[in-house]
């Protein structure tokens, strides 16, 4: 799999979708799969590697740690969700923790850049 982390956006999303997948009764495997034909590029690859590896038996944090493309964090979270029966839940949590840092990092982005602009 691709050793590149993906951005806070990109893991929020495939956070947010494989939590509201859940919700509705559908399994983390066939949820990376149904993503994988909805997306186009790496995150294609991912997901879709992702669900093979699902399909294997693997546990959800594991198949994410071998990825390399998702933070310690993040995985550890899951890790927690998965033990405790609460994957739901634990994802949902790390897709708003994702989204609140894409959006912090681009409140940021903006305050320093608009002071160098009026420069």
């Amino acid at each position: 799999m691709s050793a590149k982390l993906l951005t806070h956006r990109e893991t929020a999303y495939i956070c947010r979708s494989l939590s509201g997948l859940l919700h509705t009764g559908i399994c983390v495997a066939e949820g990376c799969h149904l993503l994988s034909q909805e997306e186009h590029g790496v995150l294609t690859v991912l997901l879709s590697q992702l669900g093979n590896r699902l399909d294997e038996g693997m546990p959800f944090a594991q198949a994410l740690e071998e990825s390399h493309c998702f933070p310690t964090a993040t995985i550890g979270l899951i890790r927690t969700g998965e033990y405790a029966g609460r994957l739901e839940e634990a994802l949902l949590s790390a897709a708003i923790f994702h989204e609140t840092r894409e959006r912090t990092s681009r409140q940021v982005k903006n305050a320093i850049g608009y002071p160098l602009i009026l420069l």
